[in-house]
């Protein structure tokens, strides 16, 4: 079918920009607004045969949707009356997702969408290439603590492959407690958790296994450029997991073990444990 003409900017009766939209085989047109989420929904419409199936009848067109196309679309658009196009653009909004209840906008998506897939990559596919795809130079890891990573795609990639993917424990466990998406970079708030049963280079280099449970707050703040992932800083109480696994002795120092993550979880468990430990001795 034919495409529809150019749009025609003008004003429309409620004083705001629109923009008038016509067919070439019909000559009348419509004014809609030039706001962007409803020219983005409009053209939505055009493209979903679903929905139009579902307006075909009672438009009262003719001839099969699949024979014109866009033409088609704006001539049953122009058939309906305005109560059953809000009721279409209600349904395109709600049913068919052209704009996500996520508050994110593309860009935002597209930044969670590579951080989950450098994520797999590390965790779920242990592929050092799949992580590394989701990069992009001059890229940098580190590992605050204990200032393990790499600077460069060749130290990254050699780290990955030596040292973390490889050096993770069967059982390790992630899991979101909160996160917020910029323009630029992502901050993951998770609890880690593991059972020590190998050696962990990036996280306890030098340290054999203990067979100890170990969960922790961690924090990574994720970069990007160009959209991809170009640095990470992965933040955890070291401290916290040296308790866990009996290294240090938590009742002389004031530092604390699992129930760190467990209150990162449950804010109600109770506060200042610390402060009134020291006040009874």
């Amino acid at each position: 079918g034919k495409s529809p003409v150019a749009p025609e900017t003008n004003c429309c009766s409620f004083g705001t920009p629109c923009v008038s939209i016509r067919s070439e085989n019909d000559s009348r047109s419509t004014k809609w607004p030039t706001s962007e989420t409803f020219r983005d929904t409009l053209v939505a419409m055009m493209d979903m045969r679903e929905m139009l199936t579902v307006l075909h009848k009672e438009a009262g067109c003719d001839q099969p949707i699949s024979q014109n196309g866009p033409a088609t679309t704006l001539t049953i658009m122009h058939r309906l009356t305005r109560s059953t196009l809000l009721t279409g653009l209600a349904l395109l909004f709600t049913a068919c997702s052209v704009t996500p209840d996520d508050g994110l906008s593309p860009r935002q998506r597209a930044l969670r969408d590579m951080w989950e897939a450098h994520m797999k990559g590390e965790f779920a596919d242990k592929d050092v290439n799949e992580t590394m795809s989701t990069m992009i130079e001059p890229a940098h890891v580190n590992h605050v603590p204990t200032m393990t990573g790499g600077t460069g795609f060749p130290a990254i990639s050699a780290f990955y492959a030596a040292h973390f993917i490889p050096k993770m424990p069967a059982d390790t466990k992630v899991t979101p407690v909160s996160r917020t998406i910029g323009e630029t970079q992502i901050v993951d708030e998770m609890i880690f958790s593991f059972t020590h049963t190998i050696e962990m280079d990036w996280m306890l280099p030098g340290i054999a296994p203990t067979g100890k449970r170990v969960e922790i707050p961690l924090v990574a703040i994720i970069g990007f450029k160009d959209g991809k992932v170009q640095h990470e800083h992965i933040y955890w109480d070291q401290a916290s997991v040296l308790v866990q696994l009996g290294l240090i002795d938590a009742a002389t120092l004031p530092v604390a073990g699992a129930e760190t993550a467990r209150k990162v979880l449950d804010p109600s468990l109770p506060s200042n444990a610390l402060i009134e430990r020291r006040a009874v001795r």
